[in-house]
């Protein structure tokens, strides 16, 4: 029920990352005048910081990176690690065959954290890859017809980054297909144990901030 109530900010600009125009800043150059905000309240019961680990519905928070859309995105009973889903995408056959992408969000900055999840690769399809914001890459997929598990280690510069998957190749063939399952973002430098107990993030706030 959304109920009425007030929210107070301190602006902590020490090191100036808050200071337009500084190139010494890890949001440069990202930081300028009249940028709204955003306030999430994150609630990570467990370790794991996505909302559906399990992949277990179509809405699960993964979405195509605009103007990369692949050919397929769907929940599949092909291939499953746990549960009765798993996340199935089919490549389209220009670029890296599309990409996929999840929002992260509650992280803390200057904290290293591992991304990582299960891909079950059929033989002469495409390696896939996970990445962060695109620029941070993790190893790419080397096995294939079993479920492997990838990863991404990056340090966060920001409270949000976006989780990224596309393949290891260029202009994959229609028909190729990844399915993924398990998914964990997690603090540290290494993946553990999957938790299947998911976080829960809640909107608090989008506007500007005198």
């Amino acid at each position: 029920e959304t109920q009425t109530g007030t929210m107070s900010l301190t602006l902590d600009n020490a090191d100036g990352r808050f200071t337009p125009g500084l190139a010494a800043s890890p949001y440069y150059p990202n930081v300028r005048r009249n940028c709204p905000i955003r306030v999430t309240t994150s609630i990570v019961p467990d370790i794991n910081y996505l909302e559906h680990p399990g992949l277990e519905v179509t809405d699960n928070g993964w979405d195509a990176a605009p103007g990369l859309e692949p050919d397929l995105a769907s929940i599949s009973i092909d291939h499953v690690k746990s549960g009765t889903f798993a996340y199935k995408i089919g490549w389209t056959n220009s670029g890296t065959g599309g990409v996929m992408q999840v929002p992260l969000f509650g992280l803390t900055i200057g904290v290293p954290y591992t991304a990582s999840v299960y891909v079950w690769v059929r033989a002469g399809d495409p390696a896939v890859r996970l990445d962060i914001d695109g620029t941070t890459v993790g190893t790419a997929s080397s096995l294939t017809n079993q479920w492997q598990r990838i990863t991404v280690t990056w340090t966060t510069t920001a409270a949000s980054h976006m989780l990224r998957i596309t393949t290891n190749t260029t202009s994959p063939s229609i028909g190729d297909f990844v399915w993924l399952d398990e998914g964990q973002v997690e603090e540290g430098s290494s993946a553990t144990t999957w938790s299947s107990t998911p976080a829960t993030h809640h909107a608090r706030f989008f506007g500007m901030v005198t």
